[in-house]
């Protein structure tokens, strides 16, 4: 996986993820395994977000983990690519 770079501003910490890095998170206490940050992610996710009328407030955990489910799926073309790593 690439590295990605990190910063940290007061208590909020940034973290800036390429296209070229994996689409995975490495551990999420949550239990999510795709990262909703990627720049390819992030795109569907907005689609998806759309297409359940969730434009303005975050999704609830069943919602997330049935986008993650359509990406595992390869539900989303786009991603296919992302996939295999």
């Amino acid at each position: 996986m690439a590295a990605s770079w990190y910063s940290v501003f007061g208590t909020q910490e940034i973290k800036v993820v390429k296209e070229t890095d994996s689409i995975y998170i490495p551990f999420n206490k949550y239990g999510f395994m795709i990262d909703i940050n990627h720049p390819v992610v992030n795109e569907v996710y907005r689609e998806y977000k759309k297409e359940i009328g969730e434009l303005l407030f975050p999704i609830t955990n069943e919602q997330r983990f049935e986008f993650e489910k359509r990406v595992m799926n390869g539900y989303y073309p786009q991603l296919e690519k992302y996939l295999a790593r």
